[in-house]
């Protein structure tokens, strides 16, 4: 491990824990609230696409870096994605609690395979990957894009909760 991939891991986990943070702090009426975010049309829904999210970056750096996750092949294809971001249970305040659990596994294992990188494999560009890169950036750029990218949904979540004039729609 070098200064570089510290740095880089140390930003996944605080970005990791803000976001956290934020989905622990919800109401069940949050998960309802329109979001104006492209990940999903509500609180809830965008929840569920950053927890579903972390399979497919997680397989993707496992295999792009030659590590492996949790008994995963290094060569293993990530879960398939749904991109429907519907609430599995039916139960959204349960399935926001699973979600959270995934996340915060999620972060450790991104900042795990980051602090597996040497400095010449942060600056190996690999090859194009639908939703997430188009082979032109290194992996450095490609890991720094996805944490703000997840910021970018964070701040969506943070919007749609603090607009009081914006009832959940099921208050409405």
């Amino acid at each position: 491990m070098n200064d570089r991939t510290e740095r880089l891991a140390v930003t996944i986990e605080q970005k990791n824990e803000e976001m956290l943070d934020l989905l622990a702090g919800l109401e069940s009426s949050d998960l309802d609230r329109p979001c104006a975010d492209p990940g999903g049309s509500t609180v809830g829904a965008v929840v569920a696409h950053l927890a579903e999210g972390y399979s497919l970056v997680l397989g993707w750096i496992a295999r792009t870096t030659g590590q492996k996750t949790d008994g995963q092949r290094a060569d293993a294809s990530p879960a398939p994605q749904t991109h429907d971001h519907t609430l599995h249970h039916g139960e959204p305040e349960r399935d926001v609690v699973e979600h959270i659990a995934q996340l915060r596994a999620g972060g450790a294992v991104w900042a795990a395979l980051i602090r597996g990188l040497a400095d010449d494999q942060l600056e190996r560009v690999p090859a194009a990957t639908p939703q997430i890169t188009d082979g032109t950036q290194t992996l450095a750029d490609v890991m720094e894009m996805m944490v703000e990218h997840q910021s970018a949904h964070l701040t969506s979540i943070k919007e749609a909760v603090a607009d009081p004039a914006v009832p959940s729609r099921s208050a409405t």
